[in-house]
């Protein structure tokens, strides 16, 4: 419903569009991806005992933090309060495609 009304709608202003963007968005899609990639994850779990598990943790670990070292610059212009950038890093530029989630580049 959200992803409907947003796509339909006209922001008044590019602040307006930075803040929905930057603020809200965000907070859907976080817990959207998270429980995708957890859903992946546990469907994948070995059943060959601790060692198997502990190594399938341990790349999917070691894929989040190269994802997180990739994204840097994505992930600090979301913690701070500035705009400056929104330009060069407003969506659809994440390439969301690449994520297991359904990209829709209107929203």
């Amino acid at each position: 419903m959200l992803k409907s009304d947003v796509v339909e709608m006209t922001f008044d202003s590019v602040d307006e569009e930075i803040y929905f963007f930057k603020h809200i968005k965000p907070l859907f899609t976080s817990e959207w991806i998270y429980y995708s990639e957890l859903l992946l994850l546990e469907s994948k779990k070995p059943v060959d005992g601790c060692k198997a598990l502990k190594v399938m943790y341990e790349d999917a670990l070691e894929k989040i933090i190269s994802h997180s070292q990739r994204h840097q610059e994505v992930f600090v212009y979301y913690r701070r309060e500035s705009f400056h950038r929104y330009e060069v890093l407003r969506p659809p530029c994440f390439r969301p495609e690449n994520f297991v989630w359904q990209h829709d580049p209107r929203f």
